[in-house]
């Protein structure tokens, strides 16, 4: 097996199961609608990471985002090299993210030094059915939607080598619980990634401001 998934198709639960461990600290996310994950409530940062499969250090994951507007500060984050929360919050995590009404992106990496924006980007909005995905292929890190690379989000890094995948979800006071929501998250090696990239790269600049946990 080079690639696992998880469509969360299955009754409405605060637990997303075993497959899934919540990161200390933080919130578990939780599956709504019998088929969607969300945040575990309002003003909540949920994120887990994926326990049932470790890809190889060159790898991807992806989600697909189901809900995405808000008047307030929320995201959407999926991660990779991403580890085992008993050894801490570490990963390469892409962000949607609904900035106070506008939309922007960024590539961070967690590790034991702190959190480290690694590229921002404001010119490309997000959709309800955009995929997400961020990839590892030696240290090129970089983020894609719906295939096409973003070309700011696209680093050269070597915080971190290996690990899993990850989800996240901000909902923020002030927002609502359906506000920002994905569904269909996907890890594996980068060879077997079926979004790798086929179209022109997404070329933009940045010059906004970020807010996040």
């Amino acid at each position: 097996m080079t690639t696992s998934s998880d469509n969360f198709n299955r009754p409405s639960n605060t637990d997303l199961g075993a497959a899934w461990d919540i990161y200390a600290g933080l919130t578990g996310c939780q599956i709504v609608n019998n088929i969607e994950v969300a945040a575990s409530g309002v003003n909540a940062t949920s994120e887990e990471y994926y326990n049932a499969f470790v890809p190889g250090n060159d790898q991807f994951a992806q989600v697909t985002i189901t809900a995405f507007a808000s008047a307030v500060y929320e995201d959407i984050g999926v991660g990779m090299r991403s580890d085992i929360p008993a050894n801490g919050r570490f990963f390469y995590q892409a962000l949607a993210e609904l900035n106070n009404g506008t939309q922007t992106s960024e590539l961070i990496v967690r590790s034991s030094g702190g959190t480290v924006t690694l590229s921002t980007d404001i010119n490309n909005p997000w959709s309800v059915s955009d995929v997400l995905a961020i990839t590892a292929n030696s240290t090129t890190i970089s983020v894609y939607r719906n295939g096409s690379i973003i070309s700011p989000l696209t680093v050269t890094d070597s915080t971190l080598t290996a690990g899993g995948g990850s989800i996240r979800i901000k909902n923020s006071t002030g927002g609502n619980l359906e506000d920002v929501k994905l569904d269909n998250f996907t890890v594996g090696d980068y060879a077997d990634w079926v979004g790798a990239p086929t179209t022109p790269a997404i070329n933009t600049q940045w010059n906004g401001v970020i807010q996040r946990i």
